[in-house]
């Protein structure tokens, strides 16, 4: 309830009279509603105190366009209510249970203003969802793993930015058939978890990617946890080997820091190939990437529209032997 009352402009407006009006009278100021954590043990009173707070909020924030938060499991009424003033939304952020998310069907088709949305949902919706179908604004989509599977997607050809995260590596067969509809202007971002199998080294990835060709330009993929290094060498391998990037311009690694990602180099040179890199790829960052001197020679060797690279030596991990030296004489 603090966040909903937005406290903080509360406050402020109790320094004058003046200031009163200002803060009161400024609808924009009132444009960012948050309904966030799980109101399931609420008394009515507590209930009834919620709505008001947001009907002022509502009422406060006049015509300007909203922002959304909702996060947990907020009460079905406080959701209908917001849901009364779509046509306002401008940015949505979802971070709640696939019940809520099923609660959102309101609102489907009265998207017009829409430009950013984030969907990370606990839990698989039971059936697919398709509130978000209508978008004809929407910029910048994110959206989670879990519910990859049954979410309709909005149009997604002139999106700025689309971010598939917080994928296992089980989901990136289902995030990656997305790439093949995105313009060349959409940036790229795939963040994913191989962690899962971290106590059986035996274990082969898998992933079943199906062939993807994508015209995006620039594509960013982080690798998040801690993981056994052949299993990332054969998650990333697996990736590269089903897409082809004949538009591709940029191309970023990264991990959390903690362990350098494993390099799949011939499936890496195969892309290159493929995909045509030595006439439009321009820039390339290695600097989590566990690359030798020699295979970084050969990568450039066959990257001749390169412009810029990112590299970095690899510090030692926990108390094994420091890693070679990437940056040397030889490479320069």
């Amino acid at each position: 309830m603090h966040g909903l009352a937005q406290y903080p402009l509360l406050q402020l407006s109790q320094v004058s009279k003046r200031w009163y009006n200002i803060v009161m009278e400024t609808s924009s100021f009132w444009s960012t509603i948050e309904l966030k954590g799980s109101t399931r043990d609420w008394s009515q009173a507590q209930i009834d105190t919620m709505m008001q707070l947001l009907q002022c909020a509502l009422e406060r924030s006049g015509h300007s366009p909203l922002t959304v938060e909702i996060e947990g499991a907020p009460h079905d009424a406080a959701v209908e209510s917001l849901a009364q003033h779509c046509r306002r939304w401008k940015t949505v952020r979802l971070f709640c249970d696939s019940q809520s998310l099923q609660q959102l069907s309101a609102v489907k088709g009265r998207l017009p203003l829409l430009e950013t949305l984030q969907i990370n949902t606990f839990g698989t919706p039971p059936e697919p969802v398709d509130v978000f179908e209508v978008a004809p604004s929407l910029k910048d989509f994110t959206i989670s793993g879990p519910v990859l599977a049954t979410i309709i997607c909005p149009p997604l050809e002139h999106l700025h930015e689309c971010a598939c995260v917080d994928l296992l590596s089980s989901d990136i067969a289902m995030a990656e058939p997305l790439m093949s509809i995105l313009s060349p202007t959409t940036e790229h971002f795939l963040e994913f978890h191989i962690d899962e199998w971290r106590t059986d080294h035996a274990h082969q990835v898998e992933l079943n990617i199906p062939p993807t060709i994508s015209n995006i330009c620039h594509l960013w993929i982080e690798v998040e946890g801690r993981f056994y290094r052949p299993h990332c060498e054969q998650a990333l391998g697996g990736i590269f080997a089903s897409l082809t990037l004949p538009q591709l311009k940029t191309l970023s690694f990264q991990s959390d820091g903690r362990v350098a990602l494993a390099w799949p180099h011939s499936e890496f040179i195969s892309l290159c190939h493929r995909s045509s890199f030595h006439t439009r790829l321009r820039s390339l960052d290695l600097r989590q990437v566990d690359v030798t001197g020699t295979q970084l020679l050969q990568c450039l060797s066959v990257l001749n529209a390169l412009e810029e690279l990112s590299i970095s030596d690899q510090l030692r991990n926990g108390k094994g032997s420091a890693p070679p030296l990437l940056i040397r004489d030889s490479l320069l």
